[in-house]
Formats: C-alpha cells, sequence, structure tokens
C-alpha cells in the first residue's frame, strides 16, 4: 500500500524530557534492582544470565557510544536516573576508542586523528568512571566494549597504516602488534582501579561483560584480508603455509587431497563470454544511490591478457548497502549436488577486492554454495573458483560479482561456468615446502574449505588467547563475547559458542549514503513499514545465530530516523524477544547529556526519540517483567562441527539451508523458538522439532493482504499491535482497539497493566498509541526515502490517530487520564464504564500518545 501524505493528520508537539525523573506510572524502575552489589554479580548458568542470589537477569540496554561514555558530572545521575525510570538496566560502552569522539578514552580534548593512543587520558577516565558509577547506584550495567574504532595508524607505528581496513578491523586477529596492542589497552582500562566505585573496572558487578572487537572477522573479510599490503598479508600468509605444513606433511599430500573429487570440465554456459556480443547478458544491478556503468573495451597488452574484448566497470559510486550495485549474469541452470566451476581473467586500476557468488535470481535469493572474495591489483591475473550446488532452482541460477566498499574501476575477460572441475596445480613459483602456497581465497574448492579452516582456526585462537588473557592475567571473571556471530557465517557462530554468550546486531531499513559517507544531510532510507514485510523483517536473521545452551544477546537495534513506522520497533522487538526467550536487546543509540534537547538529533537518537522512549515501559513489562512467555514450540538445527568450515565457505546470509535443505524457514523462526547446536563431527545432522504445549496468548504476524498487514501481541497483561490497523478493530483476548481511517492507516499500540495483573483484574493500565513521530519541518521528496536536513528543529511532533479502545474489567470504578511528556497527568479522559467494559477514545486533541488508566476498588 502506497503511503499517502500525512499533512491532513493533526500534529502537535510532544516531548518526554531529559530532565524528568519523576515517579508517574510509566516509570518501571522497579523492575530494576539498585544498586547492583555483590548479590548482583553476573555469571552463567545453563545457558541464562543470573546473579549471585540465583535469580535469572535479562537486559533491555541501550548503546552509549563516543563521546556520550564521558558525560559531564552534573549530567550523569540525570541521565541513569531517567533511563532507569524508563526500564533501562544495562548500557554498552561503545566508541570510547573512536578517534573522532570528543572526549574519547586517550584524549579528553579535540579526539585523536594524528595523536597517539597508547596511554589512557586521566580526564576523560574520571568522567568514564564517574557515569560507571552513577550507572552502578541506578541498577545498570555495563558491557565493555574493547576494540570499536580504534584504527593501526603510523603514529602507533605501524607501515602503511593509512592502508590498512578502516576502524583498525581484521589485521587485530593474527597480526602480533596489534594483538599486543589490544592486551595493553585492557590491562590499562579493566585493571583501571575506579575511585567513586573503589575497585578495578574489571572486578565490579556493574560489568556485565566484555566484548573484545566489535563487527569484526578476518573470515567474513577474507577478500580484504587477501589484499593487504606486504607486511601484513605475508604475516598471514606464512601462518597459512603452516598450518598447510602441519595438515599435509609434504605438497604431494597436500595437492593429492585437493584433487582428490576433481573432474573435467565441461562445456562453458554462459553465452558472451569473450564481450562478442557486447554487453547482452550482462546485467548491472543498481539500487538506490549506488551507480556504475559498463563498456566493453580491448584489453591492455602484458602478460595474462585474456582472449577477446572485456567487460570495464567505472564510474563507481557505494552506498552503505552492499547488494545494492553488482554485475550478474542470470537465468542459468545448475543441478543438485554437481560441481561447477566459474573462471574469469580480471583486473583493477589499483588494488581492490571484488566478491564472487551463486545465488537464485529470485526471492528468497538463497546462496547456493558460492560465496567468496578475490583480490585484484593491476596486472591481469585468471580466478578459478568451484563449488557444489546446494538446493538450486531450475532457470534461477545467478553468479554475481559484487563491489564491497572499493570505488575503483575493474575488468573481466574470458567468463566461464562449467559442469566439473576442482584439478589444482600449483604456479612454479608455490612450493608448500618453501612455504610458498598462495592463498586461495574462501570457497567451496578443497584449498578454498582448507583456507576456511585455518581462518577460523586462527580466529579461534585470537578469542582463546584473549578470553584466558582476562582470564588469567587479568582476573575479569565477567563473561566474555568475541563479535557478532554473522561476522564469520557459521564460523563466526562455531567461534562465539566457544566463549560464554553469543551476540547479534540488526538495523531495519539503515540509511544509505549516495555521495558523502555518513552525511546527515544527504542520505536515503527505505522508509517501508517492517510490519508489512514478507519474511520477518530482521528477525530470521537474528534468530538463526543463536546458540542452544548459551545467552543470547542483540547488542545494536535500530529503526533509523526519520523512518516514519520507527513507532512498531519497540513493541514488535522486545515482544519477539521475550517470545524467543533471548537475554537482551540494547537499542542504538542514547545520548542524553544535552539536558534542554527537544528533538531527534540523529539517526540513532533513541533517547530523543518520543516513538522508542514512550514504548519502552510496555517493552519493559513484556521483555523484563516476562509477561511475554517463551514460545511452546522449538527448533534446533543440529551441525556438526567438522561441516563448519563447509559450511562458512560456501558463504550466504543464511547456511540453514546448506546443512539441510529447506530447513531455514522465516515463517517458522516467527512461530518457534530458534537455535543451532554444533554436535561431534560425523553427526548427522538434524533439525530438531518441539512441539511443546499450544498457547492460547501469542505472538502473530499477518502480511496478507498489505494494507491489513499487523503484527499483534496477545498475551494476559499486554494486548499490543503494530501495522496497517487504520479502518478496522483489533481484537485481543476481548481488548479491542478501534482506528479510524487515516492517509497512511498506519498505527502502533500498546497495553500494558503495570502491576503485571492480567487486563481485565489490574488496577494501573497504560495505553500508548501513536501513528508516527519526527522533527518538525521535515521536506520529504516524492518517493519519501529523503527528508532533507531532518536533525535541526524541534521540538519533535506527534501524528496521532483517532479511534477507541474497549477495555474489559472487574473493576468498579476506573479512571483515564492522559498524560504529559514527563507521564504526569495533564487531564482526565471521558470514559464509560458498564457491564464489565470500560471504553474510551483517544485523538489528536489529546495531544498525548499515554493514557492512564486507574482503577478504583
Amino acid at each position: 500500500m502506497a503511503d499517502m501524505n500525512t499533512a491532513a493528520l493533526a500534529a502537535f508537539a510532544f516531548v518526554i524530557p531529559f530532565n524528568d525523573t519523576g515517579r508517574s506510572v510509566v516509570d518501571v524502575s522497579a523492575l530494576n534492582r539498585a544498586p547492583l552489589d555483590a548479590s548482583r554479580r553476573i555469571s552463567i548458568r545453563d545457558g541464562r544470565f543470573l546473579d549471585a542470589t540465583g535469580r535469572r537477569v535479562r537486559f533491555l540496554g541501550v548503546d552509549v557510544a563516543a563521546g556520550s561514555c564521558f558525560p559531564p558530572k552534573e549530567a550523569a545521575d540525570g541521565i541513569a536516573a531517567r533511563m532507569r525510570r524508563f526500564g533501562v538496566n544495562a548500557v554498552r560502552l561503545h566508541h570510547m576508542d573512536a578517534s573522532w569522539a570528543d572526549p574519547n578514552l586517550f584524549h579528553l580534548h579535540g579526539g585523536s586523528y594524528g595523536k597517539t593512543t597508547d596511554e589512557l587520558d586521566a580526564g576523560s577516565l574520571d568522567l568514564l568512571d564517574w557515569f560507571v558509577f552513577q550507572l552502578k547506584r541506578h541498577g545498570i550495567y555495563v558491557d565493555v566494549n574493547l576494540h570499536v574504532s580504534r584504527a593501526y595508524t603510523r603514529e602507533e607505528g605501524f607501515e602503511e597504516g593509512d592502508k590498512l581496513p578502516d576502524l583498525g578491523k581484521v589485521v587485530g586477529y593474527f597480526l602480533p602488534k596489534a594483538i599486543e596492542q589490544q592486551r595493553r589497552f585492557a590491562r590499562q582500562l579493566l585493571t583501571h582501579v575506579n575511585p567513586y566505585l573503589g575497585a578495578r573496572l574489571g572486578d565490579d558487578p556493574v560489568v556485565a561483560f566484555v566484548e573484545l572487537t566489535n563487527e569484526d572477522s578476518l573470515l567474513g573479510s577474507a577478500g580484504e584480508a587477501m589484499a593487504l599490503p606486504a607486511p601484513y598479508r605475508d604475516v598471514l600468509a606464512g601462518g597459512w603455509n603452516a598450518w598447510l605444513a602441519k595438515k599435509y606433511g609434504s605438497g604431494r599430500a597436500m595437492l593429492a587431497a585437493w584433487n582428490r573429487g576433481a573432474t573435467p570440465l565441461g562445456e562453458n554456459l554462459l553465452a558472451n563470454a569473450r564481450m562478442e556480443s557486447g554487453t547482452a547478458e550482462w546485467l548491472l544491478e543498481q539500487h538506490a544511490s549506488a551507480k556504475a556503468s559498463i563498456g566493453i573495451v580491448d584489453p591492455a597488452p602484458g602478460p595474462g591478457v585474456p582472449r577477446g574484448k572485456v567487460l570495464r566497470v567505472s564510474g563507481i559510486a557505494l552506498d552503505d548497502t552492499g547488494w545494492h550495485l553488482q554485475l550478474n549474469r542470470a537465468g542459468l541452470t545448475v543441478k543438485e549436488g554437481q560441481r561447477y566451476t566459474v573462471s574469469f581473467s580480471a583486473r583493477a586500476d589499483s588494488s581492490r577486492s571484488v566478491g564472487v557468488n551463486a545465488r537464485f535470481d529470485i526471492e528468497p535469493w538463497t546462496n547456493i554454495g558460492l560465496d567468496t572474495g578475490v583480490a585484484l591489483g593491476p596486472e591481469w591475473r585468471r580466478y578459478t573458483l568451484s563449488f557444489v550446488a546446494r538446493s538450486p532452482r531450475a532457470g534461477h541460477t545467478r553468479v554475481t560479482w559484487t563491489f564491497g566498499d572499493s570505488n575503483v574501476a575493474f575488468e573481466l575477460g574470458d567468463v566461464s561456468l562449467c559442469p566439473g572441475g576442482g584439478r589444482v596445480e600449483l604456479e612454479p613459483r608455490e612450493s608448500l615446502e618453501r612455504g610458498t602456497v598462495a592463498m586461495p581465497g574462501v570457497s567451496g574448492t578443497p584449498p578454498g574449505v582448507d583456507f576456511t579452516a585455518f581462518l577460523i582456526d586462527v580466529e579461534r585462537d585470537f578469542t582463546q588467547g584473549m578470553r584466558a588473557f582476562l582470564r588469567d592475567e587479568l582476573k575479569v571473571t565477567a563473561p566474555v563475547l568475541c563479535s557478532q556471530a554473522s561476522y564469520g557465517g557459521a564460523g563466526g557462530a562455531w567461534r562465539e559458542s566457544r566463549l560464554d554468550l553469543i551476540d547479534m546486531h540488526a538495523y531495519w531499513q539503515h540509511p544509505s549514503f549516495p555521495n558523502k559517507p555518513w552525511d546527515s544531510d544527504d542520505y536515503r532510507i527505505g522508509n517501508t513499514p517492517m510490519s508489512a514485510e514478507e519474511g520477518g523483517g530482521t528477525f530470521p536473521g537474528l534468530a538463526q545465530y543463536r546458540v542452544a545452551g548459551m545467552p543470547f544477546t542483540v547488542s545494536e537495534y535500530d529503526h533509523p530516523a526519520p523512518n516514519e513506522y520507527a513507532a512498531e520497533s519497540v513493541p514488535m522487538l522486545f515482544s519477539y524477544a521475550a517470545w524467543q526467550d533471548w537475554d537482551g536487546v540494547f537499542l542504538f543509540c542514547y545520548s542524553g547529556e544535552d539536558l534542554k534537547r527537544d528533538r531527534i538529533d540523529s539517526f540513532f537518537d533513541v533517547g530523543g526519540h518520543p516513538a522508542l522512549m514512550a514504548f519502552l515501559p510496555a517493552a519493559a513489562r513484556m521483555f523484563l517483567a516476562g509477561a511475554v512467555p517463551p514460545a511452546p514450540a522449538s527448533q534446533t538445527l543440529e551441525v556438526p562441527e567438522d561441516r563448519v568450515p563447509a559450511l562458512a565457505a560456501e558463504g550466504g546470509w543464511t547456511f540453514w539451508d546448506n546443512v539441510i535443505p529447506g530447513s531455514w524457514s522465516a515463517s517458522r523462526m516467527i512461530e518457534r523458538r530458534t537455535a543451532i547446536r554444533f554436535v561431534p563431527p560425523g553427526t548427522p545432522p538434524r533439525l530438531d522439532q518441539a512441539e511443546g504445549i499450544p498457547s492460547e496468548n501469542r505472538i502473530e504476524w499477518s502480511v496478507s493482504p498489505a494494507s491489513r498487514a499487523a503484527y499483534t501481541v496477545d498475551v494476559p497483561s499486554v494486548k499490543a499491535a503494530a501495522g496497517r490497523l487504520g479502518g478496522r478493530t483489533v481484537n485481543l483476548g476481548g481488548v479491542e482497539v478501534s482506528i479510524e481511517p487515516s492517509p497512511r492507516n498506519f498505527a502502533a499500540f500498546a497495553l500494558a497493566a503495570m502491576d503485571g495483573a492480567p487486563v481485565p483484574e489490574s488496577g494501573s493500565l497504560l495505553l500508548t498509541v501513536m501513528d508516527k513521530v519526527e522533527n518538525p519541518g521535515l521536506e520529504w521528496n516524492a518517493d519519501r526515502t529523503y527528508a532533507g536536513r531532518s536533525w535541526e528543529n524541534g521540538p519533535t511532533q506527534v501524528w496521532q490517530v483517532k479511534g477507541r479502545i474497549v477495555i474489559p474489567t472487574k473493576a468498579k470504578k476506573a479512571e483515564v487520564y492522559r498524560l504529559d511528556g514527563g507521564g504526569r497527568r495533564a487531564g482526565q479522559v471521558r470514559s464509560t464504564l458498564a457491564k464489565g467494559r470500560l471504553s474510551f477514545g483517544f485523538a489528536p486533541a489529546d495531544r498525548t500518545v499515554w493514557y492512564e488508566i486507574a482503577v478504583r476498588p
């Protein structure tokens, strides 16, 4: 359903103050036990976070990033108090090491550009110490991030540091100097004595867990690793050859193993392989602001030049979404279980990498066995990638070249996709005995799977070494994770399964930037409701990485502003997290040191966004208080450990179907508690499904027809819905919510019993309802993907829907109040109580998103 302009709806200013911590019905601080003394120290038992009393602990968290980790001392107590009031009991301390952060941990003023970062700044530490102390007083735990964005620079003695991956990624897993730098930082931060706590940070119960490196995987960035400057690439290559020597002993044995399944190549399945028909059959797929051009040229003379003409890709302009720009050969047919070989010659104007994959050319775009990266340089080189087709669809396979994060022009020639292959021959310069076997890249070939296994081992050695360092040398007992499980696919999940908890990130329609990265005034967003999305939106992608028997957290999540459907995100996310029985969810990102701010100040502003903050009291009841029970049915995919390298080598967004074809199902991941379990080598893979006792109260999600798409929550003490609710009545366990038609017909609401009783028996209820919230004065483009300069004006404006709610109740008397932004009663709302049914209307004229229902005996 196309959106109509919402100007016809009445809008009014509604701000949730940063400096108001007064008590009211929206205050759920009682769910948060404070202060965090020794009895609240976090440990893990039976896959759950527990405190020292044996009580289960879930985290309703927010990220606090960069300079916001160091608020002025006079603001810190108020920030913590406001967080607690809205149910927040955990803060992820993020980007404390960012060069652009002012302050950061290394410099109190001016950031770290061109400066050393070998010592922590005393002034910065003092602000952080005070903030952590205030969080502890208010019962709020911290997740300490050790490496997020600290780069390895020339100033720190890293040769060609400007050519290393951004934010210090990739090399930190294998480069001894980088690992030593990380250990030094961990020692400085975690053994530092916080004078306000009276203890080392790493010893205090305020630390819930420690994260080693944010959104980082050597395995997931193998192509980037192979394109590193020689001093760094050579370190990795040396490790690769040592790994091969340990596994095979000799080059002869290695080649025998690599060639065991090789078969002769068949005919090329690709027409126009040497560009004899120009760009025919080649599709340059471009989305949003991502652009490029393709043309046919004669290759310049030189060694390795392919036969025929070549296809040149130039004028590359990227955005932040990798699939928005890709080069495809589609409409192909391959057979299940058959080996195929993709070969091509390629070069680039300067060093860069490109991704190569094979997948469906229709929804759900599933990978069928090939997903890797190759490093290109100015010289022509021949690339040969082999894979076994997994669950293909006749006529719907495509081979795709993806562009990564480089806009360097490149050329392809003499391209083929042939059945068979897999034959490996070393070049004259390659010898295992001399330690010169080239790194082959991640692929489904025997050498590609070996290389994947090597990278998995490198990641394992790093993570286990860092964990032992924290435990044995620094005596830090808090649980440890390395990075997000999806970073590395099946290999990333396995890496994290050897630590203490599993963590993931997700964003619904993250902004992209057509011209300059992170230009907050030049961006594009998808701006559609997730509640109407077929395939479950972000949720299945999160659920599929949970590991059975381990705590599971989502430490970054957002529906970024100025998305017009952000009101759906909090009630959907926290109800689903409770339904899946997850252990923590953190919204990205909270900034609250400006106590007078009255607007949404960035894409990722939680504290200043009433559509997010207003639903947190209901979310706290659903998730922290356990109002939404775990789904009664479950499914667990059992993954043999010896399959992990091949699964990671085959790549793709999900590895489930590569374990058991057809096992990945978005609908089942919505309906059932979902997890994976790694089982011993040689164990057959299995999808273990347990039905449980059906629940009368549950989560339901319907996206058909799109004009009535809705996500609903129906449990005894909470009734909630989000989606195209205009012009209809939603009945949830006897609670009837009727919403009048509106230009968008979109709304989100949650009715929560704040005392935890079933709705009919509750003495205190809170209704939160709205269409959308945004800053005033936005100037939307025609397709509503860009709203101009979006962050300058306040106060935030609410577009409210008009409707009526009927609530079954045992009450003899009840009063309804509209609340102001501080949650205080701003006036009584006319209501009717008769025959056990309380009813009242809500409308823009009430100038609120909150209604308190106070029941009197």
